[in-house]
């Protein structure tokens, strides 16, 4: 069905976003480890996300063509601890910001 079809081009754009954000830090800002610890959290949760996402996105297409419930209980319960920890970092990174010596590439950053 369709429904399937969105869900699954939804699951696959946050892989996909979530991977950016940690390669563009990777790259662009050249690295992981940098002294600014706000930056840190953002990473942590976006490759959680994307690792979670790579894991259900196979679960639930099998899901769906079987159409039988396949996926384990303990892995929604872990999606779910991974977009409370995401939204957690999304709030911080809105409220708190960059700070002020940071340039105006790094409030990208703490959005990503």
């Amino acid at each position: 069905p369709l429904s399937s079809v969105i869900e699954c081009a939804l699951k696959f754009a946050i892989f996909a976003a979530a991977f950016a954000g940690v390669y563009l830090q990777a790259v662009i800002d050249g690295g992981f480890f940098k002294p600014k610890i706000y930056l840190y959290f953002t990473i942590i949760s976006n490759t959680d996300i994307a690792l979670l996402i790579l894991v259900m996105l196979p679960v639930r297409i099998a899901e769906i063509l079987s159409k039988r419930q396949i996926m384990p209980r303990w892995l929604y319960t872990l999606k779910y601890l991974f977009t409370s920890a995401l939204f957690t970092t999304m709030v911080v990174a809105l409220c708190a910001g960059p700070p002020a010596c940071a340039s105006v590439r790094d409030i990208g950053f703490s959005l990503i």
